[in-house]
Order: structure tokens, then C-alpha cells, then sequence
């Protein structure tokens, strides 16, 4: 049961996983670039680091990564699918369902419906 659950929810990440940073929308308490400290990244910068490192089969940093983004109040559908992917990776279940329920929770749409 949970193994099918799992599955649909990874077939329907898969069209959102690994999007450009563009897909990122700020939702409260991250600083405008300007205002952020020196050497401090900015959230495109991270999700490009986070990308990178999921894409190298480095899932624990990017996990570490798209956690960093969301403390900085930025989201979306895809970020949560990709933290998501990569707690799936690790074999961190209970986390990875926690987020695939998030991006769902985002766009319902994109979810089917068995009683349809």
C-alpha cells in the first residue's frame, strides 16, 4: 500500500523535479540580494548549489540545501518536490512523504483522482 503510494507520488514529481531557479517565488522573510550579508548566498544560488549536488547523487547536501531555501521563507511546488526526491533517495521516508503531501497541497491539480 505505502509502495504505491510512494510510486504515484514519484511519477507525478517527476514533470517537476530539477526546474530552473526561476520556479522559486519568494513567499515572506527572504532579504532582497542587496540587503543580504557579504558572502551570503542568495536563494537561486542555493537551489543551483542544491540541484547540483542532487544531480552528482549527493542527496544528504542537497536535502541540507533545499532546507536552507525554505528557512528563508522561499517556496514552491517544485522545491518541495525536489526536497522531497532527495529524502527519497536517502531512504528518509516519512520525510520524503511529508514533502510530496506539501507540493501536492500547492498544486492539487496535478494529482489524479480515483473517483473520476
Amino acid at each position: 500500500m505505502i509502495l504505491c503510494f510512494l510510486l504515484s507520488l514519484a511519477l507525478a514529481a517527476v514533470s517537476f523535479a530539477q526546474e530552473p531557479a526561476d520556479s522559486l517565488q519568494r513567499v515572506s522573510r527572504e532579504a532582497p540580494a542587496e540587503a543580504q550579508a557579504p558572502g551570503e548566498q542568495t536563494a537561486e544560488q542555493l537551489w543551483n548549489k542544491a540541484n547540483t549536488a542532487y544531480i552528482n547523487g549527493n542527496f544528504h547536501s542537497a536535502a541540507e540545501v533545499y532546507e536552507e531555501i525554505l528557512s528563508r521563507g522561499v517556496s514552491s511546488v517544485k522545491l518541495y518536490y525536489n526536497l522531497a526526491n532527495a529524502y527519497f533517495k536517502e531512504d528518509r521516508i516519512g520525510k520524503a512523504i511529508l514533502y510530496y503531501k506539501r507540493a501536492l497541497r500547492w498544486r492539487p491539480a496535478t494529482t489524479t483522482s480515483a473517483t473520476t
